[in-house]
């Protein structure tokens, strides 16, 4: 009888452990929800703040490179400008006559954004 009275205390062993591990692993099933629910609310928090911090940069990106490109574009005019004056220089002191001028008011082209191609 000894052996059916020590099977019958491990049976018992093995069920109340059972319920202490099924106890467990809900308590670790709430733990890690309630660690992925402040997660997800840390990490909204910060998407805002980068979000804010991204169109920050990307104005600032625009504004540079647009002084950028208006600096180039008056460089550029303004070395054209210099050349053609050199050719006509250049020409009217060989005696030669000049082929055409160019209006110095006129941009030689125009940007694409005006021409809506």
């Amino acid at each position: 009888m000894a052996m059916v009275d020590e099977f019958r205390a491990m049976t018992q062993d093995i069920a109340a452990s059972f319920d202490v591990r099924k106890g467990e692993f809900a308590s670790m099933r709430q733990q890690i929800s309630d660690a992925l629910g402040d997660f997800r609310k840390t990490r909204l928090h910060d998407a805002k703040g980068y979000k804010a911090d991204r169109k920050r940069a990307v104005s600032d990106i625009k504004n540079e490179i647009s002084g950028l490109l208006g600096g180039f574009r008056k460089d550029r005019e303004e070395m054209a400008s210099a050349w053609h004056d050199l050719a006509m220089s250049r020409r009217t002191k060989s005696g030669g006559k000049p082929r055409h001028t160019v209006k110095k008011s006129q941009p030689p082209h125009k940007k694409r954004a005006e021409t809506g191609a």
